[in-house]
């Protein structure tokens, strides 16, 4: 073994907790399960606690501050494609911008797919971008 440094962004466990709670409060379905946002099937298990396992991703890769409200609520599946093959991870604050509706058409892994935001989610996501690129 060898000593490395490495950098390390301080907040960032904080940050993932918020976003975890508020992803929860918005994407549960009526049996009270959370959904993945793009499956909209009910996460695969839960853990120990009881609590759904799910991944919350930030939809802009790189932003340079943390909004809990800038996450996705993805199944580990869909986590993995949104992060490693998204054709349009680079376009995703235009596509939210211009989105009509409550869904964001991507693809992944090359498959055509839709993100689904609630109402609430995808205004607080449009705020959050904007604070973003306007800082």
């Amino acid at each position: 073994a060898e000593v490395r440094k490495r950098s390390v962004q301080p907040g960032v466990d904080a940050a993932k907790t918020e976003s975890k709670q508020y992803l929860e409060d918005q994407y549960r379905n009526n049996q009270g399960e959370l959904i993945c946002q793009v499956c909209r099937k009910p996460m695969p298990f839960k853990l120990s606690s009881g609590a759904f396992y799910f991944e919350a991703v930030e939809i802009v890769a790189d932003a340079t501050k943390r909004y809990r409200e800038a996450c996705l609520a993805l199944c580990p599946n869909h986590a993995a494609a949104y992060r490693h093959a998204n054709a349009q991870r680079e376009d995703m604050q235009d596509l939210i911008e211009a989105a009509i509706g409550s869904e964001v058409e991507i693809e992944l892994g090359g498959v055509a797919t839709t993100i689904y935001f609630t109402e609430t989610h995808l205004v607080d996501v449009r705020a959050c971008l904007h604070a973003e690129h306007h800082d």
